[in-house]
């Protein structure tokens, strides 16, 4: 045929054809085929796609071959040794469909394939690799003449260099690798920056393949010498051009390979003093800092982080104060590099490129932008650099703040305030954002110097911690000023001041440990302590007020949070401006900020509170533990007032649904913050609460009528017995538990679909439930099964997501009561109590091996090996008769289908626990009786009785799986083929 598709759709059959039916094919006929292919891949004037197809057919036919008959490989081997000139300009050469065909037997070999018996395809990788040396050999030769001819053939380069990297991707390198072929291979890589990129990207695919392994030579230091000799070449070329001139995909495949060889092998030469690792950091940094693209700027930051990351690593190579004194000045040098191009003063055109843009809805939000992960990166890297040269390049940045700071303080002059609003005047604002951003940039890189004034380094170092001080109070009173003034939050000068007020903010949250330090050396006056906390917060605070943006209302709450559980300054609750945010939590005026800032202050407010203070000083916990009472009786006022007459109809609940759930979900905040407290926090916050939660119990069964309040009920009734369930008591807690279990029935009862959030939240209840030990809990086992079973199985049949989450429900029955199946002190240990529910959880848990969520089935699989090695659940006389041999079945029918690939691993791993507690040595026991009856209803007798010759007994893991795997390979092979 003329029709390329119609060759096509023949070569495709042809392809199947041979897949499927090759063990139906005589010798004679198999060998006429290959013949065939292999002129068809030599035609002339034909379209490459169908050239490869032919390849591709052709060298499958062979590798079936290569046990008995070596043709098609001799017949390879020629190809390469021909002709590397084309006949014509649009046909390939002999020698370049030959290479063709060692690429595509190269892939062919070593893709996952299930058209092959295991043993065929092992035989015929070994016979591949057995000619690897002389693959290699004729490769290397083949690029060192193609590199020695006048004209370049770009196609027969390109094509060879592809084959070597996929070789390269998987052979053993240990014996192969050769002077010659680093040396031909770094030659073409740098021709990459000689305009020829294809040929460098080809190349430098290849190098990565070679420094990416885990490899050992067998002339170790000659290797990495050559190597690195190679590197310093070629990144010499590169960085006396412009890296603007390189091409984009060779120069992604450049600092590919330096993260490669930087992670991999710089720590194999650092120590020798003949290899230059001064030079090739110098020519590293030289690299890094030409970047103009951020991407390709933020891959170079990635080398030298592995790079400093080595460094971190030689803990017994550091002088005495720290640092490595080798290389300081390198430090030194990528810190100014770093300080440089994270400015728009010095590295303006590219962070022009940077996107920083926020719209309206996302100012309300906590958004991360390019220049947030394009900053965090540096930023990460100069933490670093510091905890090795901790003094001088906090230094750095201490002076560039100070600078920007005073800056900062004299571009207020060119910023108006009028009747009209604030105006910018003698500067455009463009170059005014760009100003507020450094200084927003190096407030936030001051963070990382507050290690270097602390401990050690507090007196020495107290006069520049109280300047950095004195800059955050004051960048944060200008920038509060003019937030108050401007209604426009998305102005970019607006926002530049709020990015300098969040930075500042966050450099006080930094200085919590100082704080304490401050505290320790003025404990002959404490007053001046008490007034610098109390300076910052009433700085700080008062912008809470009436801020807009999500982030800088999380950064101020935090930085209280931080004060309180850092600090614990015993007079934070006569601060001014702390007494304010009670109140305006008592008066609900922050119900509309974001719900993680709502929590953070909700929080910090109730540990300000409760939390032990500083030793030594008296803690007053009687009358704490009567103003916690009065700001929670102050702050859930409404809800005390409420009567069941405003929340006994519907139209009624809907009216008080917002402030009740508001009311509730600050409830789960206060409570769970003190989870893990002291338990005089926990006994305060119980006194305050537990009113508030009796009258939520009065009010609790007409919530069945609205699935959201019901679903903030589920959720404080689950931080109650997480938290307080010492404090409040077992009658409290087994009747509030008990409610929530009857509106559950009601609400399902009362409405043909209850919300999936409900649902899911009342199983995050009892999962808590079913796990707490004492008896209290443990009565609700009966009703909680019953509930699961019989109500909450039915609804989750519907709806996916909430299948994982119902199965760990049921896990946790089994394994959190396993007593309530199986009593500890019961005569019989094989007499299953409640035997109903025992086998109804557990044949759900094996319909869930036959769902299509992978996530389940991993979670179910390996639940049932976790519940066998705590519990020994497959011995169990009860498992063994009813359930063993459906698991048995469905988890080889997971295998065997290959449907999983993905959790191959945990699925084998409870076959094998299955089949390990049913053995019977003498004959191989329950696994190879159902192993045989599975593969007898999937395969013919003349097959199923090769194959049972290869089934081994379970001696070990390990064996038990590489005999699984081979198993699976092969009839999977069998099943495609049709046998």
């Amino acid at each position: 045929s003329q029709s390329q598709y119609s060759q096509w759709w023949a070569l495709s059959t042809l392809e199947d054809y041979v897949a499927r039916k090759w063990t139906k094919m005589s010798a004679s006929d198999g060998n006429s085929l290959r013949e065939f292919l292999y002129q068809g891949a030599l035609r002339q004037n034909q379209i490459q796609f169908i050239t490869i197809k032919y390849i591709k057919v052709f060298v499958n036919i062979g590798i079936r071959q290569w046990k008995n008959n070596s043709t098609f490989f001799e017949q390879i081997m020629q190809l390469v040794g021909s002709s590397t000139v084309p006949t014509t300009h649009n046909n390939p050469s002999p020698a370049y469909i030959g290479v063709s065909m060692l690429t595509v037997l190269s892939e062919e070999q070593n893709r996952t394939r299930h058209d092959m018996p295991a043993e065929l395809l092992l035989a015929s990788k070994q016979k591949l690799t057995e000619h690897i040396p002389s693959i290699l050999s004729s490769l290397t030769g083949l690029l060192d003449s193609l590199r020695q001819q006048d004209k370049t053939n770009s196609a027969m380069c390109g094509c060879v260099l592809q084959c070597l990297a996929h070789l390269l991707s998987w052979v053993s390198l240990s014996d192969i690798l050769n002077p010659l072929l680093i040396e031909t291979i770094f030659a073409y890589a740098r021709q990459g920056t000689k305009g020829d990129s294809e040929l460098g990207t080809h190349a430098m695919s290849c190098i990565n393949e070679i420094v990416g392994r885990n490899l050992v030579p067998s002339q170790m230091e000659g290797f990495i010498l050559q190597l690195f000799q190679q590197t310093l070449q070629l990144l010499t070329v590169v960085t006396d051009g412009s890296v603007d001139d390189i091409e984009h995909g060779y120069h992604k495949k450049l600092i590919e390979f330096l993260n490669l060889f930087t992670s991999g092998h710089l720590r194999r030469v650092e120590s020798n003093p003949s290899f230059p690792v001064l030079e090739f950091l110098t020519l590293l940094f030289k690299f890094t800092d030409s970047q103009t693209d951020p991407d390709m700027f933020s891959g170079t930051v990635d080398v030298c982080s592995s790079w400093v990351d080595f460094l971190l690593s030689l803990q017994g190579s550091l002088s005495p104060d720290g640092t490595v004194p080798r290389y300081g000045e390198a430090l030194k040098t990528l810190a100014h590099m770093i300080l440089r191009k994270v400015r728009y003063q010095t590295n303006d055109d590219m962070l022009e490129e940077v996107d920083d843009t926020l719209d309206g809805s996302e100012l309300k939000e906590i958004v991360h932008t390019e220049w947030d992960l394009f900053l965090g990166k540096l930023t990460q890297l100069l933490s670093k650099i510091i905890e090795l040269h901790p003094v001088q390049i906090s230094q750095m940045i201490i002076v560039l703040c100070n600078e920007h700071c005073e800056a900062f303080y004299q571009l207020q002059s060119n910023i108006s305030v009028t009747e009209e609003g604030v105006q910018v005047e003698n500067i455009d604002s463009e170059t005014l954002c760009k100003h507020l951003r450094d200084i927003a940039t190096i407030m936030h890189l001051i963070q990382l110097t507050v290690p270097s004034l602390v401990g050690d380094h507090f007196l020495v170092q107290q006069d520049t911690a109280q300047n950095l001080l004195y800059h955050c109070i004051k960048c944060i009173q200008i920038c509060s000023s003019l937030g108050r003034k401007c209604s426009d939050a998305n102005w970019p000068v607006s926002r530049g001041h709020a990015q300098i007020l969040e930075s500042s903010v966050c450099v006080l949250s930094t200085f919590c440990q100082w704080f304490l330090n401050f505290s320790n050396a003025n404990t002959a006056n404490p007053q001046l302590y008490e007034n610098m906390i109390v300076s910052v917060l009433d700085t700080v605070l008062p912008s809470f007020e009436h801020q807009r943006e999500g982030r800088v209302q999380q950064c101020l709450v935090d930085l209280l949070y931080k004060i309180v559980i850092v600090c614990r300054p015993h007079f934070i609750l006569s601060v001014p401006s702390v007494q304010a945010l009670f109140h305006g939590c008592v008066e609900g005026r922050y119900a509309t900020y974001s719900n993680s800032a709502l929590t953070t202050i909700h929080k910090a407010l109730t540990l300000a509170i409760v939390m032990p203070w500083q030793q030594g000083i008296d803690q007053q916990w009687p009358s704490r533990d009567q103003h916690f009472e009065q700001f929670i009786t102050g702050m859930f006022s409404r809800l005390l007032q409420m009567t069941e007459s405003q929340v006994s109809t519907s139209e009624a609940l809907e009216h008080n649904t917002p402030l009740l759930t508001f009311y509730l979900s600050s409830l789960c905040d206060i409570v769970s913050c003190v989870a893990h407290r002291e338990t005089k926090s926990k006994q305060i916050v119980c006194r305050a609460i537990l009113p508030v939660a009796r009258h939520l119990v009065t009010l609790l069964p007409h919530f069945e009528k609205s699935s959201l309040i019901f679903e903030h009920v589920l959720s404080f009734t689950t931080v109650l017995c997480d938290a307080l369930r010492v404090q409040l008591g077992q009658q409290f807690l087994q009747q509030l538990v008990g409610l929530c279990l009857s509106n559950f029935t009601k609400s399902k009862s009362s409405s043909s679909e209850v919300a999936k959030t409900t649902v899911e939240k009342f199983i995050e209840l009892l999962t808590t439930v079913v796990r707490e030990p004492s008896a209290v809990f443990k009565s609700f086992t009966p009703d909680i099964i019953n509930i699961a079973l019989n109500d909450i199985r039915l609804y989750v049949e519907r709806v996916e997501t909430l299948h994982s989450s119902f199965y760990l429900l049921l896990y946790s029955i089994l394994d959190f009561n396993w007593n309530y199946f199986y009593p500890r002190n019961a005569s019989d240990r094989e007499a299953c109590l409640n035997r109903e529910s025992f086998l109804a959880i557990l044949q759900l848990f094996g319909s869930s091996l036959m769902k299509a969520d992978f996530n389940v089935i991993k979670q179910n699989a390996v639940a049932l090996t976790d519940l066998n090695d705590k519990h020994e659940l497959f011995t169990k006389q009860i498992f063994t008769a009813h359930l063993k041999g459906h698991f048995m079945t469905v988890l080889l029918d997971l295998l065997f289908s290959g449907a999983m690939p993905i959790i191959e691993e945990e699925l084998e791993e409870t076959l094998y626990q299955l089949a390990n507690s049913h053995l019977e040595p003498s004959k191989g026991g329950f696994y190879v009786e159902a192993l045989t009856k599975y593969l007898a209803s999937i395969l013919p007798p003349p097959i199923l009785a090769l194959l049972l010759n290869k089934i081994e007994v379970p001696s070990n893991g390990a064996s038990f799986k590489i005999n699984l795997k081979c198993l699976v390979n092969e009839v999977k092979y069998y099943v495609n083929c049709g046998a």
